[in-house]
Parts: structure tokens; sequence; C-alpha cells
């Protein structure tokens, strides 16, 4: 995605026209590892400042899955025997709701804001959508067959999407994919698993969301079955890439899988063969074998993506593995004890821990879990849990709840591209309240032809910052610039795209046309690209109307990114009823001196990177209140067949 500086795109001078809102807040959570512990139907929740459980708290029956509000704010466990979700408030560390669900829920995801979680009940072949603000569900929806149920899932970084495992426990059939569309609540999508598939291991989606990883299990008994690993591309949900591994690489029972941060390798676990397989996520090839203990199995990646951790069995003991990712090295083997059988593991936030839940003995047994620091890769506590511990997250501290929503601006406001090429723009957020936004992030709507992704940028230089597609906290009363692109797969008539400017606890930033949405064309052809900025005689995007009858006026820059064409512009208030008539003119970018009398239109002919210059007037015929998010004046350049090519907009006002 270039970042490429241009005095026409700089938009660090962007102000927008709000006051600060009222702030209210909730009081912070602590940091707490929650650990599932399936046989006791409890949670026990550690304190990763002192790695003591300060409580045990009591779930329903047989408690198996876990997920974590991306906030913080709450911890959503799935009791697979009494058919319900616990939701665990972590300021008060209480169940405060309990929903029912279908029979035999395996299987639990969290949409990234927040907003609904996602159940798959296996007897039931169904998901269950559930409202994180009521604790309700709110729809439920058929994706399995009287022989297939659904199992595993995960949602699209963007929450455009859930995919869902169909599996049958009599490897009779094998399994299939379900990709839902979360607007609608709807199946879109089936894709057969490869032939002999059998059963699902792991299930993981790229950072991006442009890719799906899964991995099978099969048996050592059956010899013509091969382990494999599959690569989904999301945008039209077909395979394009099947991996088969070496005969000698089997996984038997339940492997796992991680992808790297930055999304250029995936890892999984060979249990069978003692070992652990880094792919390439661009050419889809196994780059390196590294061996570790004697039967790996849960496997966790550094936040920084400097190291992997794989728990399993060494020869000395049971053991958490270290292997570095720049040399593919096993750098360290940390023993948890004896016959512990350490199993799914936690990072801390910080990457400083690793928190490894060890099963324990026996079925009558307490579990452990045991913490690791990662600097000494030494065992710093061993902390007593309940019986058979088995799933385990660490909820973010959680920010405070900010009831002051973010405000956001985008240029330019349209981009009209040809299929396949990324039409970039620039975002700036803004922090109105008085206490940090955190996880602040970027989405499109979900019916976009397009494929997204965005980076924060330098707001003096553009240039980009920070990896692909990352969430950012944004300080109090502070902003943050981005650049992100769209990449349409179609082609599109114009239409006002109107992003998604959310942090994890704020509300998402108003959505204003003109302000803060792209308006976006494609064609499968070239077309001309008119890149327009505005400048407002006080620098802050508003004209002034000098009293009811006077006249204010404004610039209007351009560029033609695209195909030359002929161009026609015009300046209307967006369908409301101003007191106001508006005339324009092209200038003479030099001087500004108009090149013909102003007019309701000019037409005139933009060669591709011409960049002609249009001076616009504004004369008042009565009052114009103040009201940004409404009263704007849009300058729109249509081509030869009436489709807009390019716009931008103002604010106007008698003072």
């Amino acid at each position: 995605m270039s970042s490429r500086k241009s005095s026409a795109l700089v938009i660090c001078g962007i102000i927008l026209t709000y006051g600060l809102l009222a702030n209210r807040c909730t009081v912070q959570a602590k940091p707490f590892a929650y650990v599932v512990n399936t046989t006791g139907n409890t949670v026990s929740v550690i304190d990763t400042a002192t790695n003591t459980v300060t409580t045990t708290v009591a779930v329903g029956v047989n408690p198996g899955s876990i997920a974590v509000h991306p906030a913080g704010t709450f911890v959503y466990v799935l009791n697979h025997g009494s058919e319900g979700v616990s939701v665990i408030d972590t300021a008060t560390n209480t169940v405060t709701a309990t929903v029912a669900v279908g029979v035999q829920p395996m299987g639990i995801a969290i949409h990234p804001a927040g907003t609904f979680v996602y159940v798959a009940n296996f007897q039931s072949d169904t998901v269950s959508v559930i409202a994180t603000a009521t604790n309700s569900v709110t729809a439920t929806m058929r994706v399995g067959t009287t022989s297939l149920g659904p199992t595993q899932m995960v949602v699209h970084p963007h929450g455009t999407f859930v995919y869902v495992i169909n599996h049958d426990f009599q490897n009779l059939f094998d399994d299939t994919l379900v990709v839902i569309d979360t607007t609608t609540n709807t199946v879109t999508a089936t894709v057969q698993l490869p032939f002999e598939w059998r059963h699902t291991a792991d299930i993981a989606v790229h950072p991006m969301g442009t890719f799906l990883y899964l991995t099978n299990t099969v048996f050592p008994l059956v010899r013509f079955e091969r382990r494999k690993l599959v690569a989904i591309d999301t945008t039209n949900n077909r395979i394009i890439a099947t991996l088969e591994f070496p005969t000698s690489i089997r996984n038997i029972g339940s492997g796992s899988m991680a992808v790297h941060p930055q999304g250029t390798f995936v890892y999984t676990t060979n249990r069978h063969d003692r070992t652990v397989s880094e792919i390439d996520t661009a050419t889809h090839t196994v780059t390196a074998t590294v061996a570790v203990g004697v039967s790996p199995g849960s496997i966790a990646i550094h936040p920084a993506g400097t190291f992997v951790y794989v728990s399993g069995l060494d020869s000395e003991g049971d053991a958490v593995s270290e292997i570095d990712t720049a040399t593919l090295t096993v750098t360290a083997t940390v023993l948890v004890g004896q016959f512990q059988f350490p199993g799914q593991m936690a990072i801390h936030p910080t990457g400083t821990l690793v928190y490894v839940v060890n099963k324990g003995p026996s079925r009558s047994q307490s579990g452990t879990v045991s913490v690791i620091n990662t600097v000494t890769n030494t065992v710093t506590a061993t902390v007593p849990v309940g019986v058979i511990p088995g799933s385990i997250v660490i909820a973010p501290s959680a920010q405070p709840s900010i009831s002051s929503p973010p405000v956001a601006a985008v240029l330019p406001n349209s981009r009209s591209v040809q299929v396949g090429t990324p039409a970039t723009a620039f975002a700036t957020l803004i922090n109105t309240s008085q206490s940090i936004a955190s996880g602040c992030r970027l989405a499109p709507p979900a019916n976009v032809p397009a494929t997204f992704t965005f980076h924060t940028t330098n707001p003096v230089t553009n240039q980009v910052t920070g990896p692909p597609d990352t969430p950012i906290d944004i300080p109090a009363g502070a902003a943050q610039s981005f650049i992100f692109a769209l990449t349409p797969t179609g082609a599109i008539t114009p239409t006002e795209v109107a992003l998604s400017f959310r942090c994890t606890n704020t509300s998402p930033a108003p959505s204003i046309p003109g302000l803060n949405t792209l308006l976006l064309s494609a064609a499968t052809t070239p077309i001309p690209d008119v890149v327009a900025l505005a400048a407002t005689l006080t620098n802050d995007g508003i004209v002034n109307i000098p009293g009811t009858t006077g006249t204010g006026v404004f610039a209007v820059a351009t560029v033609n990114v695209g195909a030359s064409g002929a161009i026609t512009a015009t300046a209307d208030t967006g369908g409301i009823s101003l007191s106001l008539s508006l005339a324009l003119c092209q200038t003479n970018p030099t001087t500004g001196a108009c090149l013909a009398a102003p007019a309701s239109s000019v037409s005139t002919q933009i060669s591709a990177n011409a960049t002609p210059t249009f001076g616009i007037f504004v004369t008042g015929s009565g009052l114009v209140p103040f009201a940004p998010a409404q009263h704007r004046l849009i300058v729109r350049f249509t081509d030869a067949g009436g489709v807009v090519r390019g716009a931008t907009s103002v604010a106007v006002r008698t003072p």
C-alpha cells in the first residue's frame, strides 16, 4: 500500500468542529488469568501480579472452552454439560448472567468489537448468537446436518464473518467449513475439505483476515491418510493451497496451530513426529521442521513474534520448549514437573510470562498452572487450581469505559479505481475523552466487494509507522492518523463506504457522509480518479458567509491519479435545503483567478496526473445555522457518463 507523501493528501491539519463530550468511566479491572476446571465445574482466577488464586468462580456443568471480551471486561465460559454460557464480570469476578444455548455446545468465539459471542452447538447442529449488551440469544443459525455438527470456530479480524467447522465424530464423512455473514446471520458458503481430511485439529485466521488455515488429525493405523494443512482465500472462500506433510509426520489427537503476528508464518505441532513445522504463508510450503519434546501439543507465540512456545513431554519430564523464530532452533526447555501433562498456554500481554496449564497426574487430583519467566526461562511460580484444568485466557487490563465516542475524518472523500487496484485514503481518529481509548481500529462494512487493510502513520510525513491491521491505544485528547486501502474484487457503482472507527472501550465514531466516509467506485477498465481536497479561508473546513446575503468562498485542488477523461465539476448541498446559492469556476493555479465567469458547472478535460484548481462561491439568501454534520457543501466531479469520479466537502454557516 503506497504511503507516498503529497501536499494534496496531507491531513495532519484536519480540525474537527466538535467540543469535548461528558466522560463517564467504570472501575478498571485488574489483569487476571482465568483457568477452566472441567471436573470441578469452576474457574480459577489468578492475579497475574502476585500469581495467586484470588477467587474460584462456580460456573455450569463440565465447563470447557472460554473466551474473553476484547476490552477485558467480561469472560465467557462454555458449559458443555449444562448447555449454557456463564458470563463473568472481570471487575468483580462473579457470574452476572448464564445464557442458555443449544445441545452439547463445543466451540465459542467473540466478535472483535465485543458486541456478540458465537457458540457452536454440536448436537443441535446450530450456532447461537449472544448479544453481549443484553446477554441474550438474538439469532440461531442451522449450520450442520444429521451427520455433521459444528465444533470449532473463529471470527474474521474485521468481524464480518464467522468460520465454523462441521465434524462427524464417527469419521464417516470429511469435515466441512461453514461461513456465516455476521451482518445478516446467514450461511453464505460451505467449503468441502479435502478427501480423507477426517477431523480438523485446529483453525486459525491470518491477522489481516485474508486467509484461513486448517490442519487435520489422522490416526497411525490408517496408513493411507495424510496430515494436511489447507489455506482458504477469505475473499471467495476457496481452497488455494493444500499442503501434505511427509508420511512420517502424523498428528495423533488434538494438535494446535499459531500464526505469526505479522502473518508471515504458520506454526503447527506434529505430535507423533515430535516436531513443529513452520509454513511460509506466501508460498504455502514447509520452510523448517524443528524437533521438540516427545509429544508436543499446545502452541503459543510471543506477542512480538520472536519466540514460539510448545508444551509437551521431554525425555526428563513434562516441559515447555522455546523456539527462536529467527534461527528456528530450540533455545530453552523448561521443565514443569513429572506426570503433570502440560496442555494449553497463555502468554501475558507484556510477553514476560507464559502460563502453562498442567492437568495433573490423575482425574481426582487438582492441577496446577506453571508460570514461566520468558527472560530467564525458569518457572517462577506454580499455582494450584482445580480438578482437570483445561482452557486458559488472560483478560487484558480493562481500560475505562468511555461514554464520549471518538470522532473521525477521511481524506480524500472519494476514490475511483480499476478493479484490483488499491484505493488508498487517509483517516484521523480523535479521542475526545479524558481517558485512554484502547484498541482503536478501522474496518469496512461487510457488503463492499473489496479487501481491506490499514496502518497507523506519522501525521507529519504520512509514512507508515505500524504493522498492518494492528489496533492502537490513543491517549486522552490525542489523535491518531491512519492510511487504509480498499482493493475492489469486482466492479462497484459509486458507493458511500461508511468505515467503522471503533475502540474497545468506546462506542463507534459517528458516521458523517462527506466527512469520514469514502465514496468508492471501481470499473474493469481504466477510469478517471480525481482526488479533490478543499481549503477554506480559515483553514478549519468551514465556509463563513458574511451576513445573510454575503458571499463566502473556498478553493478545491485536484489531481487526476487515474485515466484521462472529460470531467464536469458541480457543487450542491447534498439534498439539504439551505438559504444559499452556489457557483464555481476553474482557476489559474498560480493566481487563483477564474478562467471564466462562475457558473453552475464547469466542464473540462483532465488528463492523467493533471492538477486543475477550482473556486467555489457561496452566496447567502438567509441565515445558515451551524450544523457541520448536516450543513455541508459538496463539490462533485463526474465523467461523461455521469458517474462521480471525485468529491470533497466543507461545512457552511452564517456567523
